[in-house]
């Protein structure tokens, strides 16, 4: 509790001391919101739990306007989800609220944060069974997909084997053609020596054994 005392010395005031308390509740219950909402962001689980919490009825975890803030005096649901020990929570006005600021508008944020979360569709949980049928059709579909490849695949290969086979039918017909055309030509005739160049690679080499 926070404590003050006058410039004379006097104890605090009554209507200090409510005040002191009032705004002690608020920042309390505005923690409480606080670990909530950050509990909700850790995983879409904590997030559906919070979600699930924050329903209409008696399981209800926490308040989603500022009327319901106000109101609100049992915190031992939110502090369970939490894992936390739980601290006493009382009604408030909106006095001590509306005389600060800073902390209405965090705990308005928090509220309006919250409502969403608690207007937010979640699907239901996927049972073992589903999740196996779910990825039983997955992986279904992607075996019909290989298989669809599988056969393109087969008929480009084919197409390729008979280009290959024709190009060495061809090789080997004209491989054939071209040894008769050579035998049907018969031998062919020796070429006569080159006389010029003869001669004049003779010269030359008669220069050389002079010089010698």
């Amino acid at each position: 509790m926070l404590k003050r005392t006058s410039r004379s010395g006097c104890k605090p005031s009554v209507a200090f001391e409510a005040e002191s308390v009032a705004l002690l509740n608020i920042q309390t219950k505005s923690e409480i919101l606080d670990s909530l909402l950050l509990f909700a962001r850790t995983s879409d689980e904590n997030r559906r739990k919070v979600h699930d919490g924050l329903q209409s009825g008696e399981s209800k975890i926490a308040p989603t306007t500022l009327r319901q803030f106000l109101k609100w005096e049992n915190a031992q649901k939110a502090y369970a989800l939490l894992g936390k020990q739980s601290e006493e929570i009382r009604r408030i006005g909106n006095g001590t609220l509306d005389r600060n600021p800073g902390l209405y508008i965090k705990v308005v944020q928090a509220l309006a944060e919250l409502d969403g979360i608690r207007k937010a569709s979640f699907s239901p949980p996927e049972t073992s069974l589903a999740k196996l049928r779910r990825e039983l059709k997955s992986a279904n579909a992607r075996i019909s997909i290989l298989q669809s490849e599988l056969i393109t695949l087969r008929l480009d290969l084919k197409s390729v084997e008979v280009a290959r086979d024709n190009a060495k039918r061809q090789f080997l017909e004209l491989k054939k053609k071209f040894i008769n055309e050579c035998t049907l030509a018969g031998p062919q005739p020796h070429r006569a020596p080159n006389t010029s160049i003869t001669k004049l690679n003779e010269a030359k080499n008669a220069g050389r054994h002079k010089r010698t």
